[in-house]
C-alpha cells in the first residue's frame, strides 16, 4: 500500500494526526478547544492514534468500530477524561484487506475513494444538523467583516457549547470523545479492492 499524506505546518497546537500501518491508514482531526479541556486536543489525537493504530497493527481483521472504541476506552482510561469536560476528535481509516476495503469515518472528516477521474466520498454530516443557530450566527459574524477579535471567540465559545450539548446523543452526532459506545455510531462502507486506487 503506498501511502502519502499532507498537512498545513503547526505552531505546536496542531490536533491533527495520521497514522499508517500495514494495511491501515487512520486519520484524526483535533477539535480545537475554545473552552478548557481535561487535556490538550492535540494530546488526546495523539493518544487515540496511537492506541488505535496498534489495535488494528495487532488485530488486522478486527472490526474497526471495535478497535475504535477500545482505544477511546485506553484513551479515556489513561488521560483521565470524562465525557462533556473532554477533547473530541474525528477518526477516519481506511483499511485494505486481500480483497476488499473498509472505510470508517466518525465524525465529520471525509474519505474520498475510487478509481482513476471517479471520486466518491464518505463523510457524516451529522455535525452540520447540530447548533444551526449558533453557526449561523458565527458565520454572519465573519461575512459582516467582524473579523478575528473577543466578539467572534464568544461567537465560538457559543457554537461549541451548544455543539456539546448534541454530542454522542441520539439525534446529535456521533464523535470520538470518552464513551466508546460512539464507535459504534460510525459511517462505514465496504468495497471491492478493485473498486479503489
Amino acid at each position: 500500500m503506498k501511502v502519502h499524506t499532507a498537512q498545513l505546518a503547526g505552531d505546536g497546537t496542531n490536533a491533527d494526526r495520521v497514522f499508517v500501518t500495514d494495511n491501515a491508514v487512520i486519520m484524526l482531526d483535533g477539535a480545537s478547544a475554545f473552552e478548557p479541556v481535561d487535556v490538550e486536543p492535540g494530546t488526546y489525537a495523539e493518544t487515540l492514534g496511537r492506541n488505535l493504530a496498534d489495535e488494528l497493527f495487532k488485530a488486522p481483521g478486527v472490526p474497526i468500530a471495535e478497535a475504535v472504541a477500545d482505544a477511546i476506552g485506553r484513551t479515556t482510561a489513561k488521560l483521565n477524561l470524562r465525557s462533556g469536560a473532554s477533547p473530541s476528535s474525528t477518526v477516519a481509516v481506511l483499511r485494505v484487506r486481500p480483497r476488499a476495503a473498509d472505510l470508517y469515518v466518525l465524525g465529520d472528516s471525509a474519505i474520498y475513494y475510487g478509481t482513476g477521474r471517479r471520486t466518491q466520498r464518505l463523510v457524516d454530516n451529522r455535525l452540520s444538523t447540530a447548533a444551526t443557530r449558533e453557526h449561523a450566527h458565527y458565520l454572519a459574524q465573519l461575512r459582516a467583516g467582524h473579523g478575528y477579535n473577543d466578539a467572534h471567540r464568544g461567537a465560538l465559545v457559543r457554537l461549541q457549547r451548544a455543539q456539546r450539548q448534541a454530542r454522542n446523543v441520539e439525534g446529535g452526532y456521533w464523535i470520538a470523545e470518552a464513551d466508546p459506545a460512539a464507535a459504534n455510531r460510525a459511517l462505514t462502507a465496504t468495497l471491492h479492492r478493485d473498486s479503489i486506487n
